[in-house]
């Protein structure tokens, strides 16, 4: 049995970690070599400082999103029973699988905005504080305990340890100045 949109998933992500590995590496004699119409294509490069991160990061990820691809496609022989090491009935029924998936979309869609309106220092305690206690019903003394952690946390090591500037969000700025 194939399985087409995860299929073409996967295909994505090996593209998009390929193209990050590409423009990492750059190029300045591939570049000056391009024909006029090839020259958006070819790598401007980040550099070497700013460069190698992706490049760390996105080498293993290519590695392992082929894996995926090679077992989400069928390219990995089985067990011998004839069944797909890869394809798992579900467990959970969809309508659980689609209210967790909303309650994520959410929480991801809400930090961003509150980064933007409250700044980092106020929004990770409050998107975590909220998604514990409203994304997932965790007790209170857990929620405001990891909220209250997380912000501690970033606080000390960003702002105070790394000098890392944290500056107000948008609405937070005609308050503090």
């Amino acid at each position: 049995m194939r399985r087409t949109p995860e299929i073409a998933f996967n295909v994505g992500v090996v593209l998009a970690v390929a193209w990050i590995i590409w423009q990492a590496i750059g190029s300045g004699p591939l570049r000056e070599m391009a024909p006029g119409w090839l020259a958006p294509w070819v790598p401007r490069g980040w550099g070497p400082r700013s460069g190698l991160f992706p490049l760390v990061i996105s080498i293993p990820v290519l590695l392992l999103a082929l894996a995926q691809l090679m077992l989400t496609s069928g390219g990995v022989r089985g067990t011998g029973t004839g069944e797909n090491p890869s394809v798992r009935p579900f467990d959970v029924a969809p309508a659980v699988v689609r209210r967790r998936s909303a309650i994520i979309i959410i929480t991801i869609v809400g930090f961003a905005v509150a980064v933007v309106l409250l700044g980092f220092t106020v929004a990770i305690p409050l998107v975590t504080f909220l998604y514990l206690k409203l994304g997932t019903d965790e007790p209170w003394s857990l929620s405001v305990g990891l909220a209250v952690g997380s912000g501690v946390f970033f606080y000390a090591l960003f702002v105070r340890a790394l000098n890392v500037p944290s500056p107000p969000g948008l609405l937070l700025a005609p308050l503090l100045g």
